[in-house]
């Protein structure tokens, strides 16, 4: 018999899916337990009239970058380079 290893017997190689997929359960985070208006104030860009996946909002076009994320060779600043806004839809 020989001392060497079968495939099942060796460790992954290093940066193989195994290795990575384990790394990251490894180093996962727990959902965070921040308060859920405090979540979507973190996400609001300038153009947004609400947090998203607020009742009564919905996503839009940037009007000041027309979608494209960019404005004069930069990033949007109106929706944060995302191309879209969270506006309130209906009303009355």
């Amino acid at each position: 018999m020989s001392n060497i290893p079968g495939p099942s017997e060796k460790d992954p190689a290093e940066g193989s899916r195994e290795i990575v997929e384990r790394e990251l359960k490894r180093t996962e985070k727990p959902a965070s337990r921040a308060p859920v208006a405090q979540q979507s104030q973190a996400s609001m860009n300038a153009g947004d009239e609400a947090p998203p996946g607020t009742a009564g909002t919905g996503e839009t076009v940037c009007p000041e970058c027309q979608g494209t994320g960019r404005r004069r060779g930069a990033t949007c600043a109106h929706c944060g380079g995302s191309g879209k806004i969270t506006q309130g839809i209906g009303g009355g």
